[in-house]
């Protein structure tokens, strides 16, 4: 039978140290997946947002505000909390629309902004005959 063997001092609150400096890192590391899937999700959010915008607004006969108008309905249906601060960019030319969506994720960390952007092209629509 094996007598049980004492630790050293030198051991003793060894554990409450490593727990000390392991806990704040796996805490930080998890508020930054956290902070990184909210980013994903809002720029997600302004692409989904500008390319409904710029269907809208590539249609044959829409008017001037039809994409704007249709980004922001689909940025208040999905992202009014997660994605913020946006602002939406329409660049008709005779042949194309580009509507670009800017804005800022949510943040975990008080003064920390992280810029989302979406963009979507698309051909102008025209009857020919």
């Amino acid at each position: 039978m094996r007598r049980p063997t004492r630790r050293s001092s030198r051991d003793a609150g060894a554990v409450s140290v490593e727990l000390v400096i392991a806990t704040p890192l796996l805490m930080t590391m998890l508020l930054l997946v956290v902070q990184y899937a909210l980013w994903a999700h809002a720029s997600h959010i302004a692409a989904t947002a500008a390319r409904r915008g710029a269907d809208a607004a590539r249609a044959y006969g829409a008017p001037p505000t039809a994409g704007p108008d249709s980004a922001q309905i689909t940025l208040d249906q999905l992202g009014d909390r997660v994605l913020t601060g946006t602002h939406i960019q329409l660049d008709a030319h005779p042949d194309t629309v580009t509507l670009t969506i800017t804005g800022s994720a949510i943040s975990l960390l008080p003064g920390f902004s992280l810029p989302v952007t979406g963009h979507a092209t698309g051909a102008v629509e025209r009857l020919t005959p």
